[in-house]
């Protein structure tokens, strides 16, 4: 009965499809660049900008909240004792992780 279970944290699944839409948007709209547009404003192309921000939004959440073993350790650490867990997660937070 030692396993150990590895939580992935809702945030990565976020990043995940951020990732993806942005993609899809950058892809769609950067292909369709060359053809010309009724809408007011086409020459600054929104939807490439859209679509870059977000993959690049989704590809800073994916890194930031991707599985580690210290997760686990931060929620076992949760149950028995708060306050430790609060002070390892700020330490994880700002980079004192050891």
């Amino acid at each position: 009965m030692s396993e150990k279970h590895h939580i992935i944290p809702v945030w990565f699944f976020v990043g995940v499809l951020l990732l993806v839409y942005g993609f899809l948007i950058f892809v769609k709209r950067a292909g369709g660049m060359v053809a010309s547009s009724n809408t007011v404003l086409a020459e600054l192309h929104a939807p490439v900008w859209w679509g870059g921000l977000l993959f690049v939004l989704g590809l800073v959440y994916c890194i930031k909240f991707r599985a580690r073993s210290e997760v686990m350790t931060i929620s076992a650490v949760a149950w028995r004792n708060r306050s430790e867990a609060i002070e390892l997660e700020w330490q994880r937070f700002t980079g004192a992780w050891p």
